[in-house]
């Protein structure tokens, strides 16, 4: 049996350039799966626009996360916001042979504070630190990484069956 499944590739840059980049698998938990099938299946739910966040904590990733558990100022992925950007940056995809992507259009995010980000999430509120919406999926980098002020961490999300 197939799943959803997909993959976040990241880049940081600093001071023009770039000094590392990494694929990382993610989850796509029961939350996001049943949102999935609820739009595309059974009209339970209408399609919603989609935002990429930053996991802040060193967070064992579940099926059973969701939106209201894991993202807010009390949840346990402790959503990283020290960006310049106001909300989360917009996951602007397209489909492309069987998979939907942000590869030429990645979200961004502008660094403003030292913070250590441990892994990314796609939700469907725009807000940081909004626990109100769906989580689609999150993933977590292999080791955390630690950013500076200044610094840019752009992400892709391609998502596939």
């Amino acid at each position: 049996m197939r799943r959803i499944k997909g993959t976040f590739k990241a880049q940081i840059i600093r001071n023009g350039k770039v000094i590392d980049e990494f694929e990382f698998p993610n989850m796509v938990v029961r939350e996001g799966r049943n949102f999935l099938l609820k739009v595309g299946i059974s009209n339970e739910a209408t399609q919603t626009d989609w935002y990429v966040g930053l996991i802040g904590a060193d967070v064992t990733l579940a099926d059973t996360d969701t939106a209201s558990s894991a993202l807010g100022t009390g949840g346990s992925y402790q959503e990283v916001t020290a960006y310049d950007e106001t909300a989360r940056p917009q996951y602007q995809s397209v489909f492309d042979s069987n998979r939907v992507t942000n590869q030429d259009n990645q979200a961004t995010f502008n660094i403003n504070d030292s913070v250590t980000v441990y892994g990314a999430f796609v939700t469907s509120t725009s807000g940081k630190n909004d626990n109100t919406g769906v989580l689609l999926c999150a993933g977590k980098f292999d080791t955390p990484k630690n950013l500076s002020s200044g610094d840019v961490l752009n992400i892709v999300y391609s998502i596939y069956s």
